[in-house]
């Protein structure tokens, strides 16, 4: 399996999870596996100097450019917006382009984090943790997920908050790999979904054995006087 870079472990609904965090290498640019993004190309350069540049582009460290023009029309065309943590306190009072080119600001801002390294595609894999007696536990997993190495899932508001069962409001942010916890959390009530459906049907067939072996007992017919 690929490189571990993350693991801990989640209780919930009276189960332990372990969850572990794996390299992606099966992704390629979120330009190309994802929708919603400004156009780049990649040229063959790989210095930082922009001697390839377009008109209308902007460069993106090293041999990637952004289209920004065409970014706009795309934006305009399909009605760009920003997350609402994301909104300046003048959101209300922005025209609609300048909304439009705030919104292509953070999608180029988004894809050179990637070019940068700042994150990167993961794979989530969750496993129920059982007793050494028992049968291995289940597994779930999700991958192509957003992860953010510098900002650790441990670390999270979300995952503090939750684990010590405090409300969330709305007006807090997490840390960019929240989301992330929330596959995990996702990964696990699946599992703990799956547990839940598995015993009914033990105790229902359980029940229906008992019935059956009920109605087979065989009874001494009482002594009646002729």
């Amino acid at each position: 399996m690929s490189n571990v870079m993350e693991s801990g472990t989640l209780e919930l609904e009276g189960h332990t999870f372990e969850w572990e965090v794996h390299e992606d290498d099966t992704c390629e640019t979120p330009w190309s596996d994802f929708d919603g993004h400004g156009p780049v190309r990649e040229t063959d350069r790989r210095g930082r100097r922009p001697a390839d540049k377009r008109p209308g582009e902007r460069p993106m460290l090293g041999r990637y450019y952004y289209d920004w023009q065409e970014a706009m029309k795309i934006a305009k065309r399909e009605g760009w917006s920003v997350s609402e943590h994301l909104r300046p306190e003048n959101w209300d009072s922005m025209t609609a382009g300048q909304r439009t080119e705030l919104a292509v600001e953070h999608d180029f801002e988004y894809l050179l984090a990637w070019v940068d390294g700042d994150w990167t595609y993961a794979g989530v894999v969750v496993r129920q943790v059982v007793d050494e007696d028992a049968d291995d536990g289940e597994e779930e997993s999700c991958w192509g997920v957003e992860y953010w190495p510098r900002e650790p899932v441990e670390s999270s508001q979300l995952l503090r908050m939750r684990r010590f069962g405090m409300v969330i409001h709305t007006d807090i942010v997490p840390n960019k790999n929240a989301h992330l916890f929330e596959v995990i959390e996702d990964l696990a009530g699946s599992i703990v979904h799956s547990i839940n459906k598995r015993e009914e049907k033990a105790a229902r067939e359980a029940a229906e054995r008992r019935c059956w072996e009920e109605r087979d007992v065989v009874t001494e017919e009482p002594n009646v006087p002729r």
